[in-house]
């Protein structure tokens, strides 16, 4: 899947026109037809409110990963990996390893917590663009 059919795919499941999606993200209409067409990509910074807006990762929306959330990342498997072995760990190395993985917890709850209330806020301006 390219980028082009991915961010096509994104829009029309939410349903929203581009108009609206030009005033959420702050972008030109022109901008996002240019990018359906396939001519350009958006930069880093409107790929950045773009996966704030659709509630995925840039690796998802890049066409990199077919997996729209980060639940699971790097840092997730490497504390899994390291888990295996815990019984040739330390009782220091195994809580090192705990509180690591409650701040990878709470970074992405954080994050999650985030995503949904920009979404809400979205929600609201698509509710509001119906309105007009």
């Amino acid at each position: 899947m390219t980028f082009q059919e991915r961010f096509k795919q994104l829009r029309k499941e939410k349903g929203v026109n581009i108009s609206k999606l030009s005033r959420a993200i702050g972008v030109s209409r022109f901008a996002i037809m240019k990018w359906e067409k396939g001519e350009t990509k958006p930069t880093m910074e409107v790929q950045k409110r773009l996966c704030e807006f659709f509630n995925v990762t840039s690796d998802y929306l890049m066409c990199m990963s077919d997996n729209k959330s980060f639940v699971v990342d790097n840092s997730d498997q490497f504390i899994i990996d390291l888990s295996k072995y815990s019984f040739i760990l330390t009782d220091e190395q195994k809580q090192f390893i705990l509180e690591l993985a409650k701040q990878s917890y709470n970074l992405r709850k954080n994050i999650y917590k985030e995503r949904k209330k920009k979404e809400k806020e979205n929600t609201g301006l698509e509710e509001e663009n119906k309105e007009e």
